[in-house]
């Protein structure tokens, strides 16, 4: 093929790449079957990790994410014949990637490291949706819906078992690496209960609409569906509702515009599922043999009575609206680029006004993912997200529905309402699976001429993406091996030795983890003169990675010890306005640290005392 002066060419209407649902078997290829496996094994493999441990607890999950998506990206370089067009939502991804570089550039982040990690998401996102579109291309869109939609019924009925196995302690092997007592709801090997309730809602979906294709009788789909109900139940997440909700509503949806006599039984299912799951709400509460090992679990209704009654409850919601009204302060300071990836915390604790006086006001998020991308990336950054999403949200047929897009938008809609409320995309796993469905859906292309020199270019950009691969996993298991010898130095209550330190400087200047680096190593500063220069400026670069309440007193002290007392009192202002809850403690300490050294700390801590006052609790 030649080389076109231009790789883009005009947009295909979306009936253009729908025509090969009915592929035949002997037309794809065996690089197309790997990629479809692949991906399969991508929705599916990782949410079945149980190792998470500090210091990220989903790192593991979200590299063999990362793995799987990558190795069944090599489809895309190794593809032969007509290239696949480009999604618009590919563009959108590769626009907002561009955006965070042009953070870095403008010198608006503390931590580019933080910023490269984003900008490779995104254009693994992207690749990710350009590969939904080839493989329903190359496989057809029915043959990949069906591959996928097997991935993650069995996936999530896997993570199921888990979820009751470490619900009720059953550990036949002995090797449980996350455990609970239950009184915080299931959450099996995902280890957080409102992720474990969205992956058994993808799930769920996907038994009901195989139940709806025919390719599941309906005794293995009871089977299938019944431990997904009742997980989605004993995980006590709220969000459940509305997922068990969402597949109802998209089975009605597809039956009434649909061939009513043939999808019968998948809306009769559906519903029979709702009503299981609102009936088994009811049993939970009347069987204490539901309980946890040695825990009251609470139930769904239970919690949605404490969120319209409970005073604790209608706090957490107070809170959210803070943390959006705050997100919006930030964007409308900032529209253009907003505040910079990952810089939402510092801005926080920097301008963010008190709450209530008595809780928390800090956060890493906006928990709302389009509130997040306007305030940390601007209107530039959403718009490269938002426009093409709405062009992919028009091309949806959906006057006529089929099985498949049913399916795709049930999970696109629970990952929607998730998304609302916390930050589930920013996890591979999640991101993966989001991504490859964007894709997968039938939409228009924009149809790209690519010579072999571009085609051998993107092979390499994804041979990068492998090698990248086992240089983020050697980092992190350094970084691993970094954080048990700082604990042990700090049980010890000894100082990390000269080597030590050279050794974890080297580490940390070329490491993708280096905020992680710095905010350890500010919690083993020792709190004096010695450095002083060296240790304020280490503090104030971890803060601006993660303002933790001890980072925040640190940074107060140090700037005491330095003499400035004008932004010392600053920094414990902004720990009392953000951080109440923590302030009694930290005047104690700082009360103490007066007491063993008047000279440095006395002035400093009757200042404080006056402003805020010691007291008992």
């Amino acid at each position: 093929m030649g080389d076109d002066p231009s790789i883009l060419a005009p947009v295909q209407p979306p009936h253009a790449v729908t025509m090969t649902a009915g592929l035949p078997p002997s037309e794809i290829t065996p690089v197309s079957r790997i990629s479809l496996a692949l991906s399969g094994l991508m929705v599916s493999l990782p949410f079945l990790n149980f190792h998470h441990s500090l210091p990220l607890p989903t790192f593991y999950t979200e590299w063999a994410a990362f793995a799987l998506g990558t190795a069944a990206l090599l489809a895309l370089a190794l593809a032969r014949g007509k290239q696949t067009g480009l999604p618009l939502l590919s563009l959108g991804l590769i626009g907002l990637m561009l955006v965070l570089l042009i953070q870095v550039a403008l010198g608006m982040v503390a931590y580019p490291e933080r910023s490269l990690l984003g900008a490779l998401y995104a254009l693994w996102a992207a690749l990710l949706v350009w590969l939904g579109a080839h493989l329903r291309e190359r496989c057809g869109l029915e043959r990949l819906g069906l591959v996928l939609q097997v991935s993650v019924a069995f996936g999530g009925f896997l993570v199921a078992i888990t979820g009751f196995l470490l619900h009720y302690q059953i550990d036949w092997l002995g090797v449980r690496l996350v455990s609970g007592d239950g009184s915080d709801g299931m959450f099996g090997s995902l280890a957080q209960r409102n992720h474990f309730a969205n992956y058994l809602g993808c799930a769920l979906a996907s038994v009901v609409f195989l139940f709806g294709r025919r390719r599941l009788n309906l005794p293995l789909a009871t089977l299938l569906a019944v431990p997904l109900v009742l997980g989605l139940v004993l995980s006590i997440s709220r969000s459940a509702w509305i997922y068990v909700l969402l597949v109802s509503i998209s089975a009605c949806w597809t039956f009434w515009l649909g061939d009513r006599g043939r999808l019968k039984p998948l809306v009769v299912f559906a519903l029979g599922m709702l009503i299981l799951f609102a009936g088994l709400n009811v049993v939970v509460v009347q069987s204490p043999w539901f309980a946890g090992v040695g825990a009251q679990t609470p139930t769904l209704g239970g919690r949605w009575v404490q969120t319209l009654a409970s005073d604790s409850t209608q706090l957490g919601v107070q809170l959210r609206i803070y943390f959006l009204k705050q997100a919006w302060a930030m964007f409308a300071g900032h529209p253009l680029l907003g505040v910079g990836f990952g810089e939402f915390a510092w801005n926080l604790l920097e301008h963010g006004a008190g709450f209530d006086g008595s809780q928390s006001a800090m956060t890493s998020h906006a928990h709302n993912a389009l509130l997040d991308l306007l305030a940390e990336t601007g209107l530039l950054g959403a718009l490269c997200v938002l426009v093409p999403l709405a062009l992919w949200l028009g091309s949806v047929s959906w006057s006529k529905p089929d099985l498949d897009t049913g399916w795709i938008l049930t999970l696109i809609a629970i990952q929607a309402a998730h998304s609302m409320v916390e930050y589930p995309l920013w996890h591979a796993n999640f991101l993966g699976l989001t991504a490859l469905l964007l894709g997968a859906a039938p939409q228009p292309l924009v149809a790209l001429r690519l010579s072999r020199f571009r085609q051998g270019a993107l092979g390499l950009v994804l041979a990068a993406g492998i090698a990248a691969l086992s240089m983020v996993f050697s980092d992190y298991r350094n970084f691993e091996r970094w954080t048990r010898q700082a604990e042990g130095s700090q049980r010890r209550h000894e100082p990390l030795s000269e080597e030590q330190l050279k050794d974890f400087a080297d580490q940390r200047a070329t490491s993708l983890f280096a905020g992680y680096y710095d905010l350890l190593a500010s919690e083993l500063l020792v709190l004096g003169r010695e450095d002083l220069d060296a240790k304020l400026g280490l503090n104030t670069y971890a803060l601006r990675f993660a303002p933790i309440p001890d980072a925040v007193f640190r940074q107060a002290v140090l700037l005491c010890l330095k003499g400035d007392h004008e932004r010392a009192g600053r920094a414990l202002s902004r720990l009392a306005t953000m951080y109440p809850d923590t302030l009694h403690d930290h005047l104690r300490r700082l009360e103490q640290m007066a007491h063993d050294d008047p000279a440095q700390f006395a002035a400093f801590a009757a200042e404080a005392k006056r402003a805020y006052g010691l007291g008992a609790r």
